[in-house]
């Protein structure tokens, strides 16, 4: 049944989003362990072994999102349920390996396996780990040679002669990416039995990058800002205010705009942090007074009538900051500040002006900063966000143009003479090195253009048209599916190229013949040029932030107004 296809197919992108979350979220906890051991001993063994887990992690994650773009293009036909059943239990068969494999090898890894620090006891057992690792390596190989031969043997048998058909790409693809997979918990086994691992980073060392990065200069516009914001509350708490609003020499001011001031292109979320802060800190405030006064006396009774209110009140505020995305700082700052005024003497009834201090002092803080935000702009999120993202888009498109012989984007180099400039980057290189250096560029600056992205609809927009959110999710969403396709294409280049180093094979790349082929070049050709007009056209809308005429000549269409029909696509580049 397609619906039920379908609906198999949503699931299976759901978990891979679910598991997406998950991997970011280890980069984040992989950033924060360097504190617990400072990459010494067991612990550090075990932080460099999980940090090499991840950098196999990406790859495969990459993998699976490319298979199920595959699936979701797959129409499930005759020919691929004829296909399956002959190579079904042969795949099976190599995704239970994998999965035995890869099991074992994270259970070596966070144990912080190493050869050469087993004694005693430890050493026996070792070995007997070690022979069942080598045994599962030796089980995915076998696995991974059944199935291409079953596979090979297959497609003739379905397809013919031709073997490699426009119908059974999405075959291909999925019994390639399952191999692939054997192969990436191949070489994470491996890097455990290889016992060698990259040297970490000391307290030396990382002193020595904390100091290099304090003294690295931020912009001359950030810190103009972050000065008018400091030295105004400075100047507000050291002269005071007049009436008694707030006394001289205090320091409350000053230490808050350290707090609040907006990094580059955080604008957004600063203005919302600073109101929830000022709701925070009076809430609390007010909150505690009121209920310290209104229940608290000297009698025998009142301190646990004070207990209670404090865990009720606190308990409330902290499930605020743990469970809401928006309103969490609100939480934090009212948890803190109510406890500060719940937590006094019994006769420690305060003043009205000194209830309020603390408020007062927050909000000259949250005043100073804005002022110097509005003085000295912040750059617009927007920009940035767009910047970042159409850089992404830039690499992409050098990447495309390096694997398919594409070097100059003005001159297209003759169709029957193009080389693969990956093919010749790779030639005595560390395929290894290579196979994580696009990606790390490439997540770097997608990972910068959605997280500046979802400042954009926060920030302040005194004069400017509202952030095209439509747009840019559909922008995020396509350019995502692209990154992915470009890297699995890569990945796939440089795996075969491994294949190739080890088994010493003499045959040129598949790559050679393909980047010569002049069908694909045509297409290629004015894939490149389509790409260029679309992103183009992309950039122009969103900057363009006015009500004032957009112009732009070269957007879709050659001519101000020209629109672009779907039509007019070639139904190979469609």
């Amino acid at each position: 049944c397609k619906s039920d296809q379908t609906v198999e197919i949503d699931r299976l992108a759901g978990e891979a989003m679910f598991l997406e979350t998950e991997v970011q979220k280890l980069d984040e906890f992989m950033s924060a362990t360097w504190w617990e051991c400072f990459d010494y001993g067991k612990p550090g063994r075990i932080r460099a072994h999980i940090l090499q887990f991840q950098r196999k992690m990406s790859p495969m994650h990459d993998w699976l999102r490319g298979t199920i773009e595959t699936l979701r293009k797959e129409d499930f036909n005759p020919q691929h349920d004829e296909l399956m059943e002959k190579v079904g239990a042969e795949m099976r068969q190599l995704a239970d390996a994998c999965s035995k494999l890869m099991y074992r090898s994270v259970q070596l890894a966070i144990a912080g396996f190493s050869e050469s620090n087993l004694v005693g006891v430890e050493a026996v057992q070792g070995q007997g780990e070690l022979r069942e690792l080598k045994a599962n390596i030796a089980a995915v190989a076998a696995a991974q040679a059944s199935l291409a031969k079953a596979f090979a043997k297959a497609r003739g048998e379905v397809w013919g002669p031709a073997g490699l058909t426009a119908d059974g790409l999405g075959e291909h693809y999925f019994c390639f990416a399952l191999a692939s997979y054997g192969e990436y918990a191949t070489e994470f086994a491996e890097y455990l039995l290889s016992d060698h691992r990259a040297p970490g980073c000391g307290i030396i060392r990382g002193c020595y990058r904390g100091v290099m990065d304090s003294l690295a200069f931020n912009s001359l516009n950030f810190m103009m800002r972050t000065s008018i914001g400091f030295f105004g509350a400075w100047a507000l708490g050291f002269f005071g205010m007049p009436g008694g609003l707030m006394g001289a020499y205090d320091s409350v001011p000053a230490g808050t705009t350290a707090y609040l001031m907006a990094a580059e292109g955080k604008g957004g979320s600063a203005l919302m942090k600073n109101i929830a802060r000022f709701q925070g800190v009076g809430g609390g405030t007010i909150g505690g007074q009121l209920l310290f006064n209104a229940f608290i006396s000297c009698a025998w009774y009142s301190g646990f009538i004070g207990f209670v209110i404090m865990v009720i009140s606190v308990f409330f505020s902290l499930y605020l900051y743990y469970s809401s995305a928006n309103f969490g700082y609100v939480g934090l700052l009212c948890a803190s500040y109510f406890a500060q005024h719940m937590m006094q003497s019994c006769g420690a009834l305060q003043e009205d002006d000194s209830v309020y201090t603390a408020i007062i002092e927050q909000t000259m803080a949250i005043i100073c900063v804005t002022v110097g935000d509005m003085l000295i702009g912040n750059k617009s999120s927007g920009k940035l966000a767009a910047d970042a993202l159409f850089t992404c888009t830039g690499i992409l498109e050098s990447n495309l143009r390096q694997i398919f012989g594409l070097e100059a984007h003005d001159l297209a180099v003759s169709k029957t003479d193009r080389k693969s400039g990956l093919l010749a980057r790779l030639q005595g290189a560390d395929l290894n090195a290579e196979h994580d250096k696009s990606r790390d560029v490439i997540d770097g600056k997608f990972m910068e253009a959605k997280s500046v992205g979802d400042e954009a609809p926060l920030e302040p927009r005194w004069y400017r048209m509202p952030f095209k959110e439509n747009l840019w999710d559909n922008l995020m969403t396509n350019g995502g599916n692209i990154a992915t396709k470009v890297k699995v294409m890569e990945y796939a280049i440089i795996n075969c190229e491994k294949a190739r180093v080890k088994t010493k094979s003499s045959s040129p790349s598949p790559l050679e013949h393909l980047v010569q082929s002049e069908n694909l070049a045509s297409g290629l050709d004015y894939t490149m040029e389509y790409w260029k007009r679309v992103f183009d056209f992309a950039r122009t809308l969103m900057n363009h932030e006015t009500n004032l005429p957009m112009d732009h000549e070269s957007g879709y269409g050659s001519k101000r107004g020209e629109t672009h029909s779907p039509e007019a696509t070639p139904a190979g580049i469609r």
